[in-house]
């Protein structure tokens, strides 16, 4: 189960995404596909299953080229599952 707030733009996550929450994780991406700036912040974010990465990466190749997207922080943990596995710069 994860949450969201807007803070000065910045949709910012907290708690776990997992398979179990990619309707309500499909919902959010898709309200915020019509933006000229995407900002997200997982910082808070202790685990996110490949289901959810897979969301998140589909969300990003799905945007025009010219659109802002930017993911502010990870969690650590998930920081070095992203690097180890090539995704990290791919995100970023």
């Amino acid at each position: 189960m994860f949450d969201v707030n807007v803070e000065e733009g910045v949709y910012k996550f907290s708690g776990e995404i997992d398979i179990y929450d990619l309707e309500d994780f499909h919902q959010i991406l898709t309200e915020l596909f019509p933006k000229e700036a995407i900002i997200l912040d997982f910082g808070d974010v202790r685990s996110m299953d490949t289901a959810a990465l897979q969301l998140l990466i589909s969300f990003k190749k799905s945007l025009p080229k010219e659109r802002k997207f930017k993911i502010a922080h990870f969690h650590p943990a998930l920081e070095k599952m992203l690097t180890i596995s090539g995704l990290s710069r791919y995100l970023n």
